[in-house]
């Protein structure tokens, strides 16, 4: 008996030619319909920005005027700015320092 969906034991409801489809009908309501400012968005890139989140607020124009960089670039060059500064440690060093005691990890002391 043959079970729609199952490959491998992993679920799979949608064939790769499915999820193409989906893709490409997406990028053509985007591409005629585009996006909306929508009430209640500034709210939520604050909130999210809150929790670490990095926005760009452009406007169309800025954005255009800056090169048009496509949301991957963009994301990229954010991160290397991130990288490029001071590493942040989360874990007090007294802890680091025992996680890395009792697995054996090497690194600061």
């Amino acid at each position: 008996m043959a079970l729609k969906g199952l490959t491998g034991a992993v679920y799979q409801p949608l064939s790769s030619a499915d999820i193409e489809t989906i893709h490409q009908t997406s990028l053509t309501i985007l591409e005629n319909t585009g996006i909306s400012y929508e009430s209640g968005l500034e709210e939520t890139i604050d909130m999210l920005e809150a929790q670490g989140s990095k926005a760009d607020r452009k406007i169309r124009d800025d954005w255009e005027q800056d090169g048009s960089q496509d949301a991957a670039i963009r994301a990229r060059e954010i991160a290397r700015t991130i990288l490029a500064q001071e590493e942040k440690s989360y874990i007090p060093p007294d802890v680091a320092q025992a996680i890395r005691k009792k697995y054996n990890i090497a690194g600061e002391q």
